[in-house]
């Protein structure tokens, strides 16, 4: 994906005049923003620096935060050094200005950018010849390309240059709205329009002619593939992220699933032999209560009176209370009275009957609470 910063792809068609060169040099007089509607930021990310100038503090600041490579300036560009009044509009802020015609134009109420000129601020700021910013930060340096968007202050910016000592090889400069025509003043410097894309010229310093022989636009726009504006892709972008965000969301909520169909399947399978052990446990409270059953009546049989009967159903069984088990420990002791000869046997038979009751009492409990849990788990 290509992507453009610029506003009308300045970037894009500029990278057609220099397709191989890697570490250029820029200056842009009105830099404005570092990122959004941007002509060098696509450079600067390829390993070009060079010169912004911007006379609005905020935007400066954003400038400062993002071209560390670049020099960064936060003054006005005119043809000679003096205080002028800034106009600037918090809710346009590439609508700034120093030229008073520009500043009636876009606050007149029929003018399309009205609605965004109705709050503004005047600010003193310092300005300097284009000439002397070169001369102190661009000596002896080749200038590939120079941007001019300055809102109607092109004049003066062009006339604020030795155009004989410093030559850009490209200018970009917009246009679409000339308050006083500088074009003569590029002709004198022997600068040749190269392109124009409906809102920027392009100018080729004469020297440099064959940059303008080899352009293509069709080669530059068109052909290289498309081109995504900045917005557009930070969007595309976002989608993709939100795209990645719920796919991986959906891998864990799958893996969530599956590992709660194993567990689920696990305690069904657990229920399953817990029944199962539950089957068993009844199977063998009936086998002990008959043995202990037949134990008692053989006991009966030889006492000289019938001793209380015990429960006959698994039921009762289960339900036996401390009452009944201190009563039934009650009569084993009037028994040792009428039957001596067979206390120790009819005691040991009793207390075991009794003892088996109170574990099988105490695990079924256990079993049927923990049957309960594991239900209430699963669903």
């Amino acid at each position: 994906m290509r992507i453009s910063y610029s506003q009308n792809k300045e970037d894009i068609i500029l990278q057609g005049f220099f397709p191989d060169i890697k570490n250029g040099f820029y200056v842009d007089v009105g830099a404005n923003h570092p990122v959004d509607l941007s002509v060098t930021k696509l450079f600067y990310e390829k390993g070009w620096r060079g010169i912004n100038v911007e006379p609005n503090a905020y935007l400066y600041g954003k400038i400062v935060a993002d071209r560390n490579r670049d020099v960064n300036l936060n003054i006005g560009i005119a043809d000679k050094a003096t205080m002028l009044t800034l106009r600037e509009y918090p809710e346009g802020d590439g609508l700034s200005t120093f030229q008073p015609e520009s500043q009636k134009a876009y606050e007149n109420k029929t003018s399309e950018y009205h609605k965004f000129t109705e709050k503004h601020v005047d600010r003193k700021v310092a300005v300097r010849p284009l000439k002397d910013v070169l001369a102190e930060y661009a000596e002896n340096k080749t200038i590939n390309f120079m941007s001019i968007d300055v809102e109607g202050f092109e004049y003066q910016v062009i006339r604020g240059n030795d155009w004989e000592k410093f030559r850009p090889q490209v200018i970009c400069i917009e246009a679409n709205h000339i308050v006083q025509d500088w074009r003569p003043l590029l002709l004198e410097a022997h600068y040749k329009l190269a392109f124009f894309d409906g809102l920027n010229n392009y100018y080729v310093a004469d020297e440099c002619s064959e940059l303008a022989e080899n352009f293509s636009y069709v080669k530059a726009v068109l052909i290289d593939g498309p081109i995504t504006p900045k917005p557009v892709a930070d969007e595309i972008e976002s989608f993709r992220l939100r795209e990645l965000a719920l796919e991986e969301k959906l891998a864990r909520r799958t893996a969530l699933n599956q590992n709660l169909s194993n567990e689920i399947r696990r305690l069904n399978t657990h229920i399953a032999e817990q029944e199962r052990l539950k089957m068993s446990v009844k199977h063998l409270i009936v086998v002990i209560h008959k043995i202990v059953l037949l134990n008692i009546e053989k006991l009966n049989r030889q006492a000289k009176r019938p001793l209380p009967k015990i429960p006959q159903s698994l039921s009762a069984v289960l339900a036996v209370t401390e009452r009944e088990k201190q009563l039934h420990l009650y009569d084993v002791s009037v028994y040792y009275d009428y039957a001596p000869k067979n206390r120790i046997l009819y005691k040991i038979t009793l207390n075991t009957y009794m003892a088996s009751l109170r574990v099988i009492y105490a695990a079924a409990k256990i079993l049927y609470k923990g049957l309960r849990l594991i239900r209430r788990v699963v669903r």
